[in-house]
């Protein structure tokens, strides 16, 4: 008998050939493209940080240039001691030997105008970094710190009282300085002021060492940290970027 011609097998090879064919296409296709997509994502997003990087990299120079004219402050006044030198990689500190009175918080007289010229200089600085735009006001972070000596209270037996003292107390410290800033016209409201208490965890001189009243009065100060605000003028910044991109792409 004559053996009858089955063709599904030539359609299963014809669809298999189709089939790959399509495929291969398509990952022609996909690799064509892809590329030039990856490639201008990439440029997007190196563009972007070197937007920020400038950014931070200015605020830095400012935060520099500020704490350059507060050295020559502090050199020519007999009003107000300090100290001026690197705490970080990007950030400026300047302890301020304000001399506080054991367990007080009154920033003297004699020393306030020497504050209040350090804060004017402070900001006429950053009046020019702001180029007349208020967001930018907020780019230079300025972190007021309070400080106490490793002397407890004695007036109290009860243990959270003694422990909690220095650490306000330092706190009120810190506002005390704040509060000049906010006279001068400087308000947290409207510059990226913050101010805080550290009690004698940070101290400037070691008093297990010295037991001077000379190391006590250095570790009794208050101590202004300043630094470009990454997380702000990354947000900020890298969100204008995409305004404008999605401006310049729209129709």
């Amino acid at each position: 008998m004559r053996e009858r011609y089955n063709p599904w097998p030539a359609f299963v090879d014809l669809f298999s050939a189709l089939f790959i064919a399509a495929l291969a296409g398509f990952i022609l296709i996909a690799a064509a493209f892809h590329p030039d997509d990856q490639s201008k994502s990439n440029g997007d997003e190196a563009q972007q940080r070197e937007y920020v990087n400038g950014r931070i990299t200015r605020v830095k120079q400012t935060a520099d240039d500020v704490t350059s004219k507060i050295q020559d402050e502090l050199n020519s006044t007999g009003g107000l001691q300090g100290k001026v030198g690197r705490c970080g990689e990007e950030e400026t500190c300047v302890d301020l030997y304000i001399h506080f009175d054991p367990n007080k918080e009154e920033i003297k007289s004699g020393e306030r105008k020497g504050l209040e010229n350090t804060i004017e200089i402070i900001k006429n600085s950053i009046s020019q970094l702001s180029e007349g735009k208020a967001e930018m006001l907020r780019d230079l972070e300025i972190c007021i710190e309070g400080h106490t000596d490793s002397t407890q209270v004695s007036h109290s037996t009860d243990e959270h009282t003694r422990f909690a003292f220095n650490w306000n107390l330092s706190g009120r410290r810190a506002t005390s300085v704040l509060h000049e800033f906010a006279a001068k016209g400087m308000s947290p409201r409207d510059y990226n002021i913050v101010a805080i208490g550290y009690a004698d965890s940070k101290p400037a001189c070691d008093e297990s060492v010295d037991t001077t009243s000379t190391c006590r009065d250095q570790n009794r100060r208050t101590t202004l940290l300043l630094r470009p605000d990454h997380r702000r003028i990354e947000e900020r910044l890298l969100g204008e970027h995409n305004k404008r991109l999605h401006q310049h792409k729209s129709p």
